[in-house]
């Protein structure tokens, strides 16, 4: 009898084992299958594609399961990308996943011992790279002695960084890019567009409309080499000079290659 009743108790462990054994495995398969990531959703960056976005985030952690996921970014929330502020991650369950990125406000960038230096718009130096960032222009004529990253780049005007990030968001507004920016040492501005030169003239001075112009013109410009004088468009006069040259030295806006060109209406 006491064998029999061994033998049943041994039974009834094995059959809750395996029972139990069948709740885990159906555990398992629901949480699988309905905490399956099925979306992803990447928004507030024009610097990185999607894919790229995901490889950050997902580095390192579950990329198939919201749950997993979510146990992941909670034990290292630390996310470091490169030109990027911050990134805001939000577990949407059962199985999406909304990235947010911020990007942070770079407005140019000078050379410096073999890197591209990237700055703000207070000339703090934000980031050091070898890869050249579309739509973000080469800033020359800036003069300095070192460079220290997440300090002001040590120049003797620092007011030009406020007028060559009005710059750089005009241009953007536009959808411009140029080739780069050339700081003069009297803290005017000129745009390298192709082969042309164009003088934008004292720091802040009518700004605006001058890259609106430029923007209007940039067509025409694309073909030709010379120096386009923004420098003296105002608004009441609204008159701006081109001049064929193909010398790189700035000439006095006169004589038989000299024409002007009318403003936009």
């Amino acid at each position: 009898m006491e064998e029999r009743n061994r033998k049943r108790g041994h039974k009834w462990i094995i059959a809750v084992l395996f029972f139990l054994a069948l709740v885990a495995v159906g555990i398992f398969f629901f949480v699988n299958n309905y905490f399956e990531i099925k979306t992803v959703n990447v928004t507030g960056s024009d610097k990185y594609s999607h894919d790229q976005i995901c490889e950050y985030v997902f580095k390192g952690r579950n990329r198939t399961n919201t749950l997993f996921f979510k146990h992941d970014y909670k034990k290292n929330t630390e996310i470091t990308i490169p030109f990027i502020a911050k990134v805001d991650v939000q577990v949407k369950l059962p199985d999406t996943i909304n990235i947010t990125v911020y990007d942070k406000n770079i407005v140019g960038y000078v050379k410096y011992k073999g890197c591209n230096m990237y700055f703000d718009k207070d000339g703090i130096i934000n980031e050091s790279s070898t890869t050249v960032l579309d739509k973000i222009p080469y800033v020359e004529g800036l003069e300095y002695d070192s460079i220290v990253m997440h300090s002001q780049l040590g120049i003797d005007n620092p007011e030009v960084f406020a007028y060559i990030s009005d710059i750089t968001q005009y241009l953007e507004k536009y959808g411009m890019y140029v080739d780069s920016l050339v700081v003069n040492k009297d803290s005017t501005l000129n745009i390298r567009l192709g082969k042309v030169t164009v003088l934008l003239g004292e720091c802040g001075k009518d700004i605006a409309d001058k890259i609106y112009e430029l923007s209007c013109m940039q067509e025409k410009l694309k073909d030709l080499e010379g120096i386009l004088y923004l420098d003296k468009y105002t608004k009441e006069s609204r008159k701006i000079i081109f001049k064929e040259t193909k010398s790189e030295e700035i000439a006095e806006p006169e004589g038989e290659n000299a024409a002007d060109i009318p403003a936009t209406e």
